[in-house]
């Protein structure tokens, strides 16, 4: 079995890009989305984002909804 890619909910997309960029991932922008970009498969989804670690594969960040409670 391959892992394709995993996910994360993150609050401040662009603050977990800088993160993951710090931890050796880099912005696949040539390849999928970047800078980030809605998301039209997740319902009100504001942003998405694929990361590339070369020894890791690929992670999706997803920027939650923000709603009341979260925001």
């Amino acid at each position: 079995m391959k892992i394709h890619h995993i996910g994360y909910f993150v609050d401040d997309i662009a603050s977990a890009i800088s993160t993951f960029e710090t931890l050796g991932y880099c912005s696949m922008g040539d390849v999928l989305f970047n800078p980030p970009s809605p998301a039209p498969a997740i319902e009100g989804c504001p942003n998405v984002a694929f990361l590339k670690h070369r020894h890791i594969g690929i992670t999706k960040l997803v920027e939650r909804v923000k709603t009341n409670e979260n925001s």
